[in-house]
């Protein structure tokens, strides 16, 4: 609850100038050429997904500052996007509400503007505060009455962090991060298999084999859509791709981008369904569509063309029933799996960076400028052995329901045939003597001896030298990580697995020793 305070009391003076009213001009068009009325309390937005309104009645604060809020929003429509500017205006209100009644533009003082942002980091919330300073310096850019450049110069130096949105991808949060590799498996097997409906499996699967933003996918059409043949036969199916923040004036620019066949095949399937079920709109039809068209509330300009586009809530809301529908449960956490269109995102960037993909072709594939925000991933790449031990220290349902380790263990006889006895060979040339011997009946074509440890027919040695080997490894993976100070370098990601099958074993042998003791 606000309320006024002494320094609030000091700040009710008469402004020495008439205060700020802003010239509505009735109108604003948007940067798709689009008419925003602006003489009523509720602004509308031109956005094709959904129904966005700026409410003015919503915004408690003085009529001068109100103006120059109105001026600040009305600039932001023509120039950027719609849910930009009512994002905008949403936090502008947000941190109107963290500060004391104020009776003008005059009473906001560099020492008001200061305690908003000491509240906001006390909440660690500071990158709220971004949003009123630029705000500030526009309005005193335009030399609208009551703004200062003394304060706009302070409010400039002042060393704001920014929205923390690569926490979730640096810890690998097991819940809101990116999917472990046999999540991703679950993921992908219940759509391989037809679980869930049609339209969700060809969204998680656009997720998964394009990491885009769900209102890059919504806007996605029949035309979008090509199915190309070889002079092989080979069908080869792509999809051109909408940009949706790059700023651009009229018609989005498209990238084309290749998808799987079975990703191709689920959309045709989609298309048929789509056609029998609203008929036939010719090229124009979204490949994703609303389930009830009459809900979507659009204005009468975006209408006739987006009135089937599937909602940005409702991709949201399939992609999470999903997980929901199929029962995927989470082998880290033992619970349902938290599935969402972000983390999908999350996810894609994650795996390409850990496979060494370069950072500049990342950028591209994420619908960045430049390669500033795309960096989390491949520094969250960097500390793969901490997190590994991270995940089989803690998380109990990791190591107990993903089998890496998928051979027998056995007692040394002595008897052994030597042609089938593995060495323990490190990757830094030292032979830690024998680990075990093959029991396969068949030419083997992997690469002793790490490669044994997640073969099913490995017979390790239950005396074996696992735990210096385990040892060795982790040592040449850290340095591995070091040396190349990045993903570039794959053979420490195509480790982990062999890592993980060492572990399970050495905890085998363990339970093995143990029941022999009690025994």
């Amino acid at each position: 609850m606000r309320h006024k305070s002494s320094s609030q009391l000091h700040n009710t003076a008469q402004p020495l100038s008439p205060p700020y009213t802003w010239g509505n001009p009735g109108r604003v068009i948007d940067r798709n050429g689009h008419c925003v009325d602006t003489t009523g309390e509720v602004w509308r937005l031109h956005d094709p997904t959904d129904s966005i309104d700026i409410n003015w009645n919503t915004l408690d604060v003085a009529s001068d500052i109100k103006a120059a809020i109105r001026a600040h929003i009305a600039y932001t429509i023509e120039s950027r996007a719609p849910m930009t500017a009512n994002q905008v205006f949403s936090q502008l209100k947000y941190c109107f509400s963290r500060m004391p009644i104020l009776d003008s533009i005059t009473a906001l003082s560099y020492e008001v503007l200061e305690g908003l942002l000491t509240r906001l980091r006390v909440d660690n919330k500071a990158w709220h505060f971004h949003y009123i300073r630029k705000w500030y310096q526009w309005c005193e850019d335009q030399g609208l009455p009551g703004f200062e450049g003394s304060i706009a110069v302070k409010l400039y130096r002042l060393k704001v962090d920014a929205n923390s949105h690569g926490e979730r991808v640096m810890t690998r949060d097991v819940n809101d991060g990116p999917l472990s590799h046999d999540e991703h498996y679950l993921v992908r097997q219940a759509i391989k298999t037809g679980r869930g409906t049609l339209v969700q499996r060809v969204i998680v699967a656009l997720l998964l084999e394009l990491g885009a933003r769900p209102s890059q996918l919504i806007r996605l059409e029949k035309c979008d859509f090509d199915l190309t043949t070889g002079p092989s036969g080979h069908a080869f199916y792509s999809l051109d791709v909408p940009r949706v923040k790059q700023r651009t004036v009229g018609e989005l620019e498209r990238k084309r981008r290749r998808i799987s066949p079975e990703l191709g095949r689920m959309i045709e399937e989609l298309i048929e369904q789509n056609q029998q079920k609203y008929g036939d709109r010719g090229v124009q039809m979204p490949l994703l569509c609303v389930r009830q068209k009459h809900l979507k509330k659009l204005t009468g300009e975006l209408q006739p063309k987006y009135e089937l586009h599937m909602k940005v809530i409702g991709f949201a809301y399939r992609v999470q029933d999903f997980a929901r529908r199929v029962k995927i449960v989470s082998p880290r956490t033992g619970r349902p799996l938290n599935l969402h269109p972000r983390r999908l995102r999350y996810t894609f960037f994650t795996m390409l960076a850990e496979q060494g993909t370069a950072i500049n072709h990342l950028a591209e594939l994420a619908d960045h400028s430049d390669t500033r925000s795309i960096w989390i991933y491949v520094a969250s790449t960097s500390n793969i052995v901490d997190r590994l031990n991270l995940a089989l220290g803690e998380e109990r349902h990791y190591a107990d329901t993903i089998n890496r380790f998928n051979g027998q263990v056995v007692l040394r006889t002595g008897e052994e045939d030597q042609a089938t006895v593995i060495f323990g060979a490190t990757p830094t040339l030292k032979n830690l003597g024998g680990i075990g011997f093959c029991g396969a009946d068949f030419l083997c074509n992997l690469y002793p001896p790490l490669s044994c440890y997640i073969c099913p027919k490995f017979q390790a040695w239950i005396d074996g030298p696992h735990a210096d080997l385990l040892l060795e490894l982790e040592v040449y993976v850290e340095q591995l990580i070091k040396r190349n100070n990045g993903p570039s370098d794959r053979i420490p990601h195509q480790l982990v697995d062999v890592i993980t099958a060492i572990r399970q074993l050495l905890q085998r042998i363990k339970e093995v020793e143990g029941n022999e003791a009690t025994g």
